[in-house]
């Protein structure tokens, strides 16, 4: 008798067991690389509420699932001439937004240090996060507008890019740190990069290679991201000291 997509799933969770990253490596992988890509979107969705519990065995699941999807989607992705092009602008586009959060943070360095110099009754200490939260809108049916897509497989990755989004931190004014993200002499297309054949001529950035390698974004879905939201975060602490 053919499985539902829930009974496909407790077969799955049963067969992770304890040993997750073991069980991946053999018969859960063999399961899971059986399904095709909308057939591990399908069962991913019903784990969607999933996302939210960290080490339990369906967050996991629903983590491997879309790792997998990744692979299968990306194995046939095309460089078409346009596809190229929608890479090559996204990584320009988030060049430029990290720049400006370099800016905004290092500016937000000066302001704080000079308010510690001043012996301020408050600061102590400060931490600086920069993220930039890459989206995929669609057009509202009803009203035409743009908005945040936040049903199906795209809201599932929205959902999940918590784990992997393009962020550094900034402690006591050392931006330094993270020169990855800044260093254009580091080309980023030679780095394990999908098609560098298409792309071997262009300078690509780190935040590609992040998409690209460290999240759960295919490369189709890659090249439907058309919104960067990018936020600069500053955390100012003080300490009291009970002894």
């Amino acid at each position: 008798m053919k499985m539902n997509t829930k009974e496909k799933v407790q077969q799955l969770i049963e067969l992770m067991g304890t040993d997750w990253e073991k069980k991946y490596c053999t018969e859960l992988h063999d399961v899971l690389w059986g399904y095709s890509a909308k057939e591990l979107e399908e069962t991913a969705m019903v784990l969607e509420r999933a996302y939210s519990k960290e080490n339990t065995p369906e967050h996991e699941l629903l983590k491997l699932m879309l790792q997998c999807r990744k692979q299968k989607l990306n194995a046939e992705f095309v460089f078409t001439p346009e596809n190229t092009t929608k890479i090559l602008r996204l990584n320009e586009q988030l060049m430029d937004c990290l720049e400006k959060l370099r800016q905004e943070a290092e500016q937000e360095t000066v302001y704080l240090n000079q308010k510690k110099a001043g012996n301020n009754a408050f600061l102590h200490d400060y931490e600086i996060d920069c993220n930039i939260h890459p989206f995929i809108y669609v057009k509202d049916e009803e009203t035409g507008e743009m908005q945040e897509a936040t049903e199906g497989i795209d809201g599932l990755l929205h959902l999940m890019w918590n784990e992997y989004m393009l962020q550094f931190h900034a402690a006591n004014d050392d931006l330094r740190e993270h020169s990855l993200y800044f260093n254009k002499e580091l080309n980023w297309n030679e780095c394990d990069m999908p098609g560098n054949g298409e792309l071997a001529d262009f300078y690509i950035g780190y935040g590609i290679h992040e998409l690209v390698d460290h999240s759960l974004f295919s490369l189709s879905d890659i090249v439907r991201i058309n919104f960067l939201w990018g936020e600069v975060t500053t955390r100012q602490q003080h300490f009291v000291e009970l002894f």
